[in-house]
């Protein structure tokens, strides 16, 4: 039997005004992953309203980093 690759995903906006947009990448994503039969859904990880620049304050990638 084969192991199922593990995958997440990250979604970011830099403005709250952007918050639709965050929604859409979420869903996209987890349709995506969720889809493939090869993958194990872990999740989507987000951050609104924070600069992609300087990934400190980004909790989001802190969590996929894991």
């Amino acid at each position: 039997m084969l192991k199922r690759k593990k995958v997440a995903a990250y979604a970011r906006v830099s403005h709250q005004d952007l918050l639709q947009s965050l929604s859409e990448q979420i869903s996209y994503y987890s349709k995506l992953i969720q889809d493939n039969t090869s993958w194990e859904y872990v999740g989507v990880y987000f951050d609104n309203s924070v600069s992609g620049r300087n990934t400190k304050k980004s909790k989001g990638v802190f969590k996929i980093n894991r």
